[in-house]
């Protein structure tokens, strides 16, 4: 799938890099259509020791009915939350009372 994010065309479905030098390559196509090889990148350990140290995962958001229930998944994020999106599900969910 191609998006266009800052105005570039970006493939967002990416072999999973399965050695450094693939992962030193996608890296690097990201920070030349993304940010036009102006903000460094730093590629982690094809281990991805970094990310299991520092990550927040898995990034959700959800919206919870009064009686517990999912009312709201947008998926996992970031790609697929929208504050919008968020916003028109509460005031929905508070209109329905």
């Amino acid at each position: 799938m191609i998006l266009e994010l800052s105005g570039n065309p970006v493939r967002v479905d990416v072999e999973d890099p399965v050695t450094l030098e693939q992962r030193r390559k996608v890296a690097a196509s990201c920070q030349a259509n993304l940010f036009g090889g102006v903000v460094p990148l730093y590629v982690d350990t094809i281990a991805d020791e970094v990310s299991a140290a520092y990550a927040g995962k898995p990034t959700r958001i959800y919206l919870i009915g009064r009686d517990g229930r999912v009312v709201y998944n947008p998926g996992i994020g970031p790609f697929s939350f929208s504050p919008d999106h968020l916003e028109a599900a509460i005031e929905s969910y508070l209109e329905e009372g």
